[in-house]
């Protein structure tokens, strides 16, 4: 029985999707940088190009339908915070110059933290479930592995693996070390504006 929630068909057209999205980033990219210069054919041939590289590798595939929902989710979390910002009386001009000034330059680091989060947690999460299609998922049976249950034990594959592993202690404490150095560095380069008495 066929249903309006019933997503069967769109399964069959779901390599569209990364095509058309490496195709137009990778195009704004180039035209935006203008690195290839302005000749707009040679870009969108580049452009075409990396994209059917894409479609034909499984793995690249899965990662960009992986990251896609979280980069949305981040990005709709930005628009209200944007929403909320301006609601409390903050104009265009005054977000804008926020970004663009040396304080607002934190906000940029943000965004290129959490992506390369999404990105790499999407990454580990198609490579964990390839290694566990071809190992065969199950656990090996070394002493050397863990009981269930026993301390720092994550599990062995999918989004329990991931979760595991990204709020492991260790792996939590080079976070915030990582963090800690990211806003050290900021600091110590950052250079502040002289005032005269």
């Amino acid at each position: 029985m066929a249903t309006p929630l019933d997503i069967g068909l769109i399964k069959q057209f779901s390599i569209i999707f990364p095509f058309l999205l490496t195709f137009v980033v990778v195009y704004g990219i180039l035209l935006y940088t203008k690195s290839l210069g302005e000749n707009k054919s040679l870009i969108a041939l580049l452009a075409m190009v990396t994209s059917f590289i894409v479609i034909l590798s499984p793995t690249v595939r899965e990662v960009i339908d992986t990251m896609v929902p979280w980069f949305l989710l981040f990005f709709i979390f930005a628009f209200f915070g944007l929403i909320a910002i301006k609601s409390l009386g903050a104009t265009d001009a005054d977000i804008m110059g926020t970004i663009g000034s040396p304080e607002g330059k934190s906000v940029i680091t943000w965004f290129v933290v959490i992506s390369v989060i999404i990105g790499l947690g999407s990454l580990s999460y198609v490579l964990s479930q390839k290694g566990a299609s071809i190992t065969g998922g199950g656990a090996t049976t070394d002493e050397d592995t863990a009981e269930a249950g026993e301390r720092g034990d994550v599990g062995t594959t999918g989004k329990s693996a991931f979760w595991g592993i990204l709020f492991h202690p260790k792996v939590l404490g080079l976070v915030l070390l990582f963090l800690i150095g990211t806003f050290t560095v900021f600091r110590l380069t950052y250079s502040f504006p002289m005032v005269k008495p």
